[in-house]
């Protein structure tokens, strides 16, 4: 896992040990509720902060009646309990990629490039929690080119690699390189299976490979698919 995903798992786990003056279990016997809730304590709070964006951005661009309903819908969605709640942790980059949208939308909406620039570095914070919030990179690259402004642009390019770079130096000058190795090229090889993430089609059933097809196309295709049409939507 990426640097601030390890972090961010240690320093919740420390805090509720320390408040429940719990100490870190060192064998999976060991493990009580109070360790699950310090592992788990980040994404849950991030579903809360998620389904607060939601609303907050909903109500301003539509009206307060459906921005409680996108709220809920979030919320009280069967995937997120079993994604934050039971084993997993996609909610914690999945809110600074909808924050890195939500201020892009705003910058571009106002033609403010400093807001443009923060979307980047928000970006570049999520996906040095987990790669796979990579899949911003390129909408929010769209957004840019549609401000056809050459500045703009490379602020936002030099915010994203100087937030990554801060992030990866302390590996790059330790020389940690089987470490950036599993990062960048072991987690993408390590999970070759859907994922059940919400709000994802793959939620509908448990994992299964990635190479199974359906009506001849792969459960791979046919993730690329969906997310190339979302970007051209976004595009449009």
């Amino acid at each position: 896992y990426p640097p601030l995903f390890i972090c961010e798992a240690l320093a919740s786990s420390k805090v509720v040990n320390k408040v429940t003056g719990q100490r870190f279990p060192e064998t999976k016997s060991e493990i009580t509720p109070w360790a699950r809730l310090g592992m788990q304590i980040a994404p849950i709070t991030c579903d809360m902060l998620i389904a607060g964006l939601l609303f907050f951005a909903v109500s301003r661009y539509v009206s307060r009646g459906p921005a409680v309903l996108a709220a809920s819908l979030y919320l009280f969605n069967p995937g997120v309990f079993l994604n934050s709640a039971i084993w997993n942790f996609d909610s914690i980059p999945s809110f600074p990629i909808l924050a890195a949208v939500f201020l892009a939308a705003l910058g571009f909406e106002r033609r403010n490039y400093g807001l443009l620039t923060l979307a980047s570095a928000v970006a570049a914070f999520a996906f040095c929690v987990k790669l796979q919030a990579g899949m911003i990179v390129p909408i929010l690259g769209l957004f840019l080119l549609l401000t056809k402004e050459v500045r703009a642009n490379a602020k936002a390019a030099l915010a994203f690699l100087l937030v990554t770079g801060l992030v990866y130096a302390p590996f790059l000058i330790g020389g940690r390189w089987v470490y950036l190795r599993k990062v960048f090229l072991g987690s993408f090889q390590t999970y070759p299976v859907t994922h059940v993430n919400a709000f994802n089609a793959w939620a509908l059933w448990f994992q299964l490979p990635a190479t199974k097809t359906v009506l001849g196309v792969s459960l791979d295709n046919i993730g690329r698919l969906a997310y190339l049409a979302t970007v051209a939507y976004a595009a449009y």
